[in-house]
């Protein structure tokens, strides 16, 4: 009966506290040089007067592709790029994100009234249209189409439509021995990455070479401290102290191993499967997120080992959550839920599927948190799922593909990173399951 009273008392807290968060393409701020510590290329303006807004929820209905209607009047040429480009409109509300795909990485922004030679039309996996911009020499980028008004004077009639869009999901969970070569193979295929301890030059490689990659990164050794998964002292004493130290060591490993140049790593993973603390542990997360956004930096939040927290737990966070959604860590960007899962589909709810179980506890609002999976186990040759093992290649495959498959209907979720690559004499290396890795993904991509 106890169990039962604790239980609706906590679901009445939870919804009384719902709010709605609305993903918004009008960014918030312009970068416009340092501030804080975060990349040197970061700064928020003040937020524009304009109030329009247009972005879907996380269960968006099918939208009609854009009319290419002229809008009356007299308009200027683009100045966006020299090419001849028959079909161009204008920026409606601003300032506008500009991103390496639909809903992908931002590449930047482009002000209210800026003239844009279009591409090409996409709709995306979230079913919404974009445009293809031109967006500098070499580079192209994608702007949300219901903010752009076809100029009077343009011809879109033969402007193309892309194929629609399939989410690159699949990431890899790259240890220092991870073989260069094999990733920058199977990298058109991937999505993301995690790095760890000496695989910088590879998230640099593959970065350059695909813009769109999510990288993710994780100091195994933290200057001044050596190897740490949890603070020292986890939930004990001060949380606020506790997270200042934390966030220090932290920072200072990140600029040590030059991570903090703009664009590279989209967030960064912070601890490592610490047990859950109650009260103490909202306090110490709520102020690194205070000290990661000062500096424009993107947490991946939490890091809760597979089959964790239980349910209740995880929605004790709410105070987290809202921080994590009131706040962008960076023009059009909030933090994300970081996760480890080792199991496959057939794991069902209570291991695959549990960040369901937990938005089932939430207001609708949290609907607008994204997750990724930054451990995500195969089951070895023995049929076991530990991280541990040899990885045959087949069921890799098969349970990444199936994974893809299942993710792709969850708009939240922006990718997963199969555990593990390079060679350890502890840790599982699917290296070996590279080829066949791509030969599944292939048909699921295109």
């Amino acid at each position: 009966m106890k169990r039962l009273h604790l239980f609706a008392l906590i679901f009445l807290v939870l919804l009384l506290a719902g709010c709605t968060f609305w993903l918004q393409e009008i960014a918030p701020g312009v970068y416009q040089g340092g501030l804080g510590r975060g990349p040197q290329t970061l700064t928020a303006s003040p937020s524009p007067t304009a109030t329009n807004t247009s972005s879907p929820t996380h269960t968006p209905t099918a939208t009609a592709a854009p009319s290419h209607t002229p809008t009356p009047g007299t308009t200027p040429q683009p100045t966006q790029d020299p090419i001849d480009r028959k079909c161009f409109g204008t920026v409606i509300d601003g300032p506008l994100n500009v991103r390496a795909a639909p809903w992908g990485d931002l590449l930047g922004q482009v002000a209210k009234g800026d003239i844009l030679a279009l591409g090409a039309l996409q709709r995306s996996y979230k079913d919404d249209w974009w445009y293809r911009i031109y967006w500098s020499p070499g580079v192209e980028g994608f702007v949300y189409a219901t903010l752009i008004a076809i100029s009077p004077d343009a011809d879109c009639t033969s402007l193309p439509e892309l194929p629609s869009q399939n989410r690159k999901l699949v990431g890899l969970h790259l240890i220092y021995s991870a073989e260069e070569g094999a990733v920058m193979d199977i990298a058109p295929y991937l999505g993301t990455l995690k790095g760890t301890d000496g695989t910088e030059k590879i998230l640099r490689r593959v970065k350059a070479a695909y813009p769109h990659v999510i990288i993710v990164w994780r100091s195994l050794y933290l200057v001044g401290m050596g190897k740490q998964d949890c603070p020292p002292g986890w939930g004990q004493g001060d949380p606020i102290a506790a997270a200042d130290h934390w966030y220090e060591a932290q920072y200072a490993t990140w600029q040590a191993r030059d991570l903090l140049v703009s664009g590279l790593v989209g967030y960064f993973e912070y601890r490592n499967e610490c047990r859950f603390m109650g009260e103490w542990e909202i306090q110490f997360d709520l102020r690194m997120l205070q000290r990661a956004n000062a500096d424009h930096l993107c947490l991946a939040m939490f890091s809760d080992g597979y089959g964790n927290p239980e349910p209740l737990e995880f929605a004790m966070r709410i105070p987290v959550f809202k921080a994590m959604l009131a706040t962008e860590c960076q023009p059009g960007k909030h933090p994300v839920i970081a996760l480890h899962t080792y199991g496959n589909v057939s794991s069902g709810q209570w291991i695959f599927f549990r960040w369901r179980l937990f938005l089932d506890l939430l207001p609708p609002w949290a609907e607008d948190m994204q997750f990724v999976f930054t451990e995500f186990g195969v089951t070895n040759t023995e049929g076991k799922n530990d991280g541990r093992g040899v990885a045959d290649p087949v069921t890799v495959a098969r349970e990444i593909a199936d994974a893809v498959r299942e993710y792709q209907k969850y708009p939240e979720v922006i990718g997963f990173h199969v555990f593990s690559v390079g060679h350890s004499p502890e840790w599982i290396d699917v290296t070996n399951a590279f080829k066949t890795i791509s030969a599944f993904l292939k048909p699921l991509l295109n």
